[in-house]
């Protein structure tokens, strides 16, 4: 018995040491696997295909921004408001999100570099907030928004427009005139922006351009504050934000692309401002303090059916829905 039992142990321990060898063998084989999975020709190496990740996390709702938690972080939540989900949970700020066209990133503004202190920087990460990756590496780097295409985003610096390309290369200037500009949005096709362009104290007006920063048009006259301008997802309308004077109460209004017709739709003494559009143009997220902080609201484009999704006394602002 005693032999019997040592035979077998000297037996496991030569298979076990000929499937190592074996192993290593192949290992040193699948080097030299080419990228497409195949073996050299000639080779007589196992056949190791390359792993190949799952497809992307795509996201959708409303993005907007809340210090519910002490700072400010990121949520996404559905239109109803129900879902109201943490994606950034960081020590630092973290605002000013923007989706991509494809739902599976979003370029968004943190003050969270160990670089520069309370400098704020543009950096883009996985629609699950995974990920983060910085684009830029300046002062004050702000208000980014994706172009339609996905190839380029716009944002402001240094109170000008300028776009680069997702990665953060190919830094362009846009719009560099002799004031301040910046909440820029693209026109869905792509060919246009529409941005807030301030014209001395207390006073701001929104106006229009080519991408190039060509064909630079006017498009209000309310002689006081106007802001945040967002295209609608078809094109025909661009809502905003407007108050007579810093003091003053701020309205959300709607018009024509080309600026005629514009109509207060939220029409309330509380401060209500910077809108976006759901995804098929039917109603507006926006902010308003009219319970005392500033929580996410959703109403039709005509000013009904308003509904509140937010409720706590943290301060909230929506930027962007998909």
């Amino acid at each position: 018995m005693k032999q019997v039992r040592k035979i077998f142990g000297f037996g496991t321990i030569f298979i076990l040491l000929t499937f190592m060898v074996a192993n290593i063998a192949a290992l040193g084989q699948e080097r030299s696997v080419n990228v497409n999975g195949r073996l050299p020709q000639g080779s007589n190496a196992p056949l190791y295909l390359p792993f190949v990740a799952g497809p992307p996390f795509v996201g959708e709702g409303i993005l907007f921004s809340s210090n519910r938690d002490g700072n400010y972080e990121i949520y996404v939540m559905n239109g109803d408001g129900s879902q109201q989900t943490n994606l950034t949970m960081e020590f630092d700020d973290d605002i000013q999100a923007s989706w991509s066209p494809d739902g599976t990133r979003i370029v968004f503004v943190s003050n969270r570099s160990p670089f520069i202190t309370a400098a704020y920087q543009i950096y883009v990460m996985g629609a699950d907030g995974n990920d983060p990756v910085a684009l830029t590496d300046n002062s004050g780097s702000k208000e980014p928004d994706w172009s339609p295409d996905g190839q380029a985003i716009i944002f402001s610096w240094g109170d000008h427009l300028y776009k680069m390309k997702p990665d953060g290369t190919e830094l362009v200037g846009v719009i560099n005139s002799a004031t301040a500009e910046g909440f820029a949005h693209w026109s869905p096709d792509g060919q246009q922006i529409v941005f807030t362009y301030h014209q001395g104290y207390n006073n701001s007006e929104i106006y229009k351009a080519n991408i190039d920063g060509s064909n630079f048009t006017r498009l209000t006259f309310h002689g006081g504050l106007v802001g945040a301008p967002k295209w609608s997802p078809d094109g025909s309308r661009i809502a905003y934000s407007y108050s007579p004077d810093l003091s003053g109460n701020w309205e959300v209004y709607i018009m024509n692309s080309d600026g005629s017709s514009a109509v207060n739709i939220s029409n309330h003494g509380a401060k209500d401002f910077s809108p976006v559009w759901s995804p098929d143009g039917s109603q507006l997220a926006f902010i308003s303090d009219r319970d005392g902080d500033n929580e996410v609201y959703v109403m039709n484009v005509d000013g009904s059916g308003l509904v509140q999704l937010t409720h706590n006394d943290a301060w909230e602002n929506v930027t962007d829905w998909r």
